[in-house]
């Protein structure tokens, strides 16, 4: 909503925008490239803030132009100017001199934007966490220094564990996690959707000595909802809404990992035990030394919108990726 672009930019890009309409013969340039950025954007189907980064620039360039070019009127008007000296005192007789107002309002207009940015690295700024997230809810709200992601943190902190042999993160997909960037170990790493894929199941021991899970009082409960469809449907009811089974979750009043099957059935898994706790997110650890399932190379292959891909080019035209996002276990 406008109002609350307003509010995250705390009025600056207002500022800008009204530069931009009060001159256009000056100004037309910068905003013909906004649209050019900007149209293809709006019109598009798939939207993401750093499609848009060269904006940022763009609108910068209007800023900083609106505070020089009113620093310079000011002057000229003589709004900002400071009194007469004696004719003692003065040089030039007494001449009256023109307070810097141009660099005076420049620098009140970086301290502006400077402050707003700070605002926002410490996630300050009113409706900072309904403007800049996905509208497909996939990610979390975007905090900077603080509130940040639990899921970093703990890829983090297992990284320096050498008891970590192999994770199962099924607190979000692959693509929002830390991934191998933070966690630099050559180790099985899965989200909850590849571990369906390989049809792990209630046996995780097998594939993952540690797994990270998201919290619900009691391990969640089943229960039965309609869908969009209007059809009549089990699921799991967490302190995150309803989700869909299989699905690990952890009880952080009992200390347990529970697992609900594909069939909805809730089954405790003793074989791991709770290790600590990170924001809403639960780590759990194996207590076996079995050997886990090696892969013969350590990375995940995201393959997106790949029906797209043959309706374009055709079937015969595309290479089809390997199953399972291109895990291969070594003793296969």
């Amino acid at each position: 909503l406008p109002w609350q672009l307003l509010h995250a930019s705390c009025g600056l890009l207002a500022v800008a925008v009204v530069g931009l309409v009060g001159n256009i013969r000056r100004r037309g340039f910068v905003g013909v490239l906004l649209l050019l950025v900007l149209i293809p954007h709006i019109l598009s189907a798939h939207r993401e803030y750093r499609y848009i980064f060269a904006t940022v620039p763009l609108w910068l360039m209007l800023f900083a132009d609106v505070l020089a070019v009113t620093g310079k009127r000011l002057a000229q008007s003589g709004t900002l100017r400071r009194p007469s000296l004696p004719d003692a005192e003065a040089p030039g007789h007494g001449a009256d001199r023109a307070a810097p107002s141009g660099v005076l309002v420049s620098l009140v207009g970086v301290g502006a934007a400077m402050l707003v940015s700070a605002a926002g690295t410490v996630n300050a700024i009113p409706y900072q966490n309904d403007i800049y997230i996905s509208f497909s809810g996939e990610n979390i709200p975007a905090s900077f220094l603080s509130d940040r992601d639990p899921r970093l943190e703990l890829y983090r902190r297992l990284s320096d564990d050498d008891s970590v042999q192999g994770i199962l993160d099924t607190s979000g997909s692959y693509l929002n996690s830390g991934g191998y960037y933070h966690l630099h170990r050559r180790i099985p790493l899965y989200d909850q959707r590849l571990y369906d894929k390989i049809g792990g199941g209630g046996e995780p021991d097998r594939h993952a000595s540690h797994i990270i899970t998201r919290t619900s009082v009691g391990g969640g409960k089943l229960v039965v909802v309609h869908d969009q469809t209007g059809k009549t449907v089990s699921v799991v009811e967490t302190g995150y809404g309803y989700e869909r089974f299989p699905l690990f979750i952890g009880d952080p009043d009992r200390r347990e990992l529970v697992y609900w099957s594909k069939t909805g059935q809730r089954m405790r898994l003793p074989g791991y035990t709770y290790v600590e706790q990170v924001g809403d997110l639960m780590v759990w650890q194996r207590q076996t030394e079995q050997p886990l399932k090696q892969w013969r190379d350590y990375q995940i292959l995201q393959i997106g919108n790949l029906g797209i891909l043959v309706q374009i080019f055709g079937a015969q035209a595309i290479r089809l990726p390997p199953p399972h996002s291109g895990v291969e276990y070594a003793d296969d």
